[in-house]
């Protein structure tokens, strides 16, 4: 088949099928839908002219809330109430008949002379009971009338808040049938129903007051049982039903707000059913027009595409059969149109130009490339040789760098290190001199002052000794200087000679609670016993001095002989980071110490598989970061923890956070937030660099008050025999 007739079926066969069933689905899903599209527009009416007349409702309750504030109401005295009420008969609005009070009572007076008793009434009832603060009453027949009315009434309070009667004015029922009556659409008409079921407003006079919704039989209306249902729940929506000649109509409903009641709406069946008919009609003859209007345009396009197709078939066939003659390609281009065919045919003519072209020059393109290729060749190779030269230098270059960062951190290390040495010494200087001083002092009086105490006294000392002796191993050097106060003052009052001396030797032996047994030897004449005891105790407080500074040396010295230790770079051994941080620690006691609240959590005490002192440099960066951001005063928070076959070592400070700005730069060598002198900004690169020479990753997450850096490692593979 040719292209012209192909392309016609092709385009006008599904388009005139897809027309057909677009068309056949719209006008289904549309006779289906416009009834229903009708009936909510219906509901949506009702609704709207439902609050309008709750609106409505609203205004007569404010005007006889107006009335009920009013000081002549309130004040309860009839001979004041009836002549504003009926001075208030002139202002009314055309659709209110009058305006009344009820005393609480029952006794009514209105604006246009009536009076009364309707205590019976259910408005007056709900409102002097207290049930309701508001009333909108159902329809009622007036007694003195006889017209059909609905009143809007409201409490009437005294100044002590006390309901004293009703304030209340009354509406024809003539007003809700215009205001019902003003829906138009198709035959439809409007009514107003009360809560109990009542027309109180419709077009048919002789149904107002008279015919009621839930009485079917006497109402002569059908299948309103649903609706009935739904307007006694006070719900909107819509109900199809036969009226009293058998036609099928719907009703639509919507509650009034403020009242008991319901706007409704009525229009025949038949209108909506006959709208949907029209639309599917409209819709079908639309979419046959367009159908034709189609098929005419792809006709129309399939002959003004296949026409310079043809020709250029037949210029390509030439081409194909190694015709390049430019004279049998003249005719191709200048019939060729304007267009994307257009085109296409000049690009074939330029193509085959091309081609002849190519054919005549091909050997010596060969030879140009030949020697393209060996000049290539030697190019790569000198490159390659400057590459590796380059690259063997820039080894040595980090290498060197890594050197002078660890050299860096060894001398922060070797500080805090000397510092840490000359306070325990210092402490061991002070305190054996003290110790030498005092045997110097103590011995001689040692023996006389013990032989001449008492029996009593004897014992008193060895008790003070003990307890003061045990006091100074214990290391408790807390002193409370409140109960010292206070016994000094007891004892001058006492009259006892040199208060304070005694009170700070009782101090220092803590034996506050021997204050009777000491005053009796000091009455006695046994001062110089309280005395030798207090200076024994400091003897041994010296000594234990001694012994934790002597400790506290011997820790330093052991954490730097273990960091100093060497590797073997030739073999990988299994290094622990939690060890190995604890050393760290160790020796970054003196910068902890003061402002550092330091919180270690190793959830995992697993091994690595590594270089111990390659990870070492990593875990001091990692921790002299973290206290330089938090200028050493903070919380710096060290973990370990194991996720699959990875050790994860972290560092976290409570330092300002590192600003977004610069978090891509991190790693970047040579960048620095340190100020001048400070830092290079190598040190993350360096970690970066052997934490992935390790084959593991390192990262970092930051927020003002909380930065953490993270290093993951391979686990190291343990024989648990």
């Amino acid at each position: 088949m040719r292209l012209k007739p192909k392309m016609t079926l092709l385009l006008a066969v599904p388009a005139a099928v897809g027309m057909f069933i677009l068309s056949l689905c719209i006008g289904l899903t549309v006779s289906r839908d416009v009834g229903t599209l009708c009936l909510k527009m219906m509901d949506e009416i009702v609704a709207t002219r439902a609050a309008e007349i709750g609106r409505w409702a609203q205004i007569q309750l404010k005007t006889v809330r107006m009335n009920a504030i009013s000081p002549e109401l309130r004040s309860g005295d009839i001979a004041r109430i009836w002549p504003f009420l009926r001075s208030q008969q002139a202002s009314l609005d055309s659709d209110q008949v009058d305006e009344s009070f009820v005393s609480s009572e029952g006794l009514y007076f209105n604006s246009v002379g009536h009076s009364g008793n309707i205590a019976d009434r259910e408005y007056v009832k709900a409102i002097l009971g207290g049930r309701s603060e508001n009333f909108v009453s159902e329809g009622l027949v007036s007694r003195d009338t006889g017209k059909y009315l609905v009143i809007f009434a409201t409490a009437v309070r005294d100044r002590s808040g006390k309901a004293i009667g009703v304030s209340s004015t009354a509406v024809s029922l003539a007003t809700l049938s215009q205001i019902a009556a003003s829906i138009k659409l198709w035959d439809g008409y409007g009514s107003i129903i009360d809560g109990s079921l009542t027309f109180i407003a419709h077009p048919n006079p002789g149904y107002v007051m008279k015919m009621n919704l839930a009485e079917p039989a006497s109402s002569g209306f059908k299948g309103l049982e649903g609706a009935v249902r739904s307007m006694r729940a006070m719900e909107a929506g819509h109900q199809a039903y036969t009226d009293q000649a058998g036609k099928a109509r719907y009703l639509a409903f919507a509650p009034v707000p403020f009242t008991r009641w319901t706007m409704a709406f009525s229009v025949p069946a038949s209108q909506v059913k006959a709208s949907s008919v029209k639309i599917l009609v409209i819709l079908v003859a639309l979419s046959l027009s367009i159908l034709a209007a189609l098929i005419a345009s792809i006709f129309h396009t399939v002959d003004r595409i296949v026409r310079p197709i043809a020709a250029l078939s037949g210029c390509v066939q030439r081409i194909a059969g190694g015709d390049l003659n430019p004279d049998g390609r003249k005719t191709l281009v200048e019939a060729a149109p304007h267009d994307e065919v257009g085109e296409l045919a000049l690009s074939f003519d330029a193509m085959a130009q091309r081609l002849g072209d190519t054919l005549a020059g091909y050997d010596s393109v060969n030879k140009a490339l030949a020697e393209l290729n060996a000049e290539l060749e030697d190019r790569v190779k000198e490159r390659t040789s400057s590459l590796e030269q380059a690259l063997a230098a820039l080894q040595q270059a980090q290498d060197k760098v890594e050197v002078s960062a660890k050299m860096a951190l060894l001398g922060r290390i070797v500080a805090n290190i000397a510092h840490e040495l000359n306070t325990p010494l210092g402490a061991i200087h002070s305190s054996s001199a003290f110790m030498l001083e005092f045997m110097d002092e103590i011995i001689p009086l040692l023996i006389p002052s013990f032989s001449s105490l008492s029996a009593d006294g004897q014992g008193v000392f060895l008790t003070l000794v003990q307890r003061g002796v045990a006091r100074a191993k214990r290391m408790d050097l807390s002193e409370d200087r409140r109960q010292k106060r206070e016994l000094a003052v007891r004892l001058a009052d006492r009259g006892i000679a040199g208060a304070d001396a005694i009170a700070d030797e009782v101090s220092t032996l803590g034996a506050f609670d021997m204050e009777d047994q000491i005053r009796e030897r000091i009455v006695a004449g046994d001062r110089a016993a309280l005395e030798l005891a207090a200076r024994l105790t400091e003897l041994v407080r010296s000594g234990a001095i001694v012994l934790e500074a002597s400790n506290k040396a011997s820790s330093t010295v052991s954490a730097l002989v273990e960091y100093s230790r060497g590797d073997d770079y030739e073999h990988k051994d299994c290094v622990y980071p939690v060890s190995e941080i604890n050393t760290l620690v160790t020796l970054y006691y003196n910068q902890l110490k003061r402002s550092v609240n330091l919180d270690r959590r190793f959830l995992s005490n697993d091994p690595v598989q590594g270089y111990r002192d390659k990870l070492n440099q990593v875990w001091v960066n990692l921790m002299n970061n973290a206290l330089q951001a938090m200028k050493y005063q903070g919380t710096l928070e060290i973990e370990t923890r194991r996720e699959g076959d990875e050790v994860i070592v972290s560092f976290t400070d409570s330092g300002p956070g590192i600003p977004e700005a610069i978090k891509p730069k991190i790693f970047t060598p040579f960048f620095t937030t340190k100020p001048p002198g400070e830092g290079t900004g190598l040190g993350l690169d360096i970690c970066k660099r052997i934490v992935e020479k390790h084959g593991g990753s390192i990262g970092f997450y930051s927020r003002p008050g909380r930065t953490t850096f993270w290093v993951r490692l391979p686990a190291a593979l343990v024989d648990k025999q």
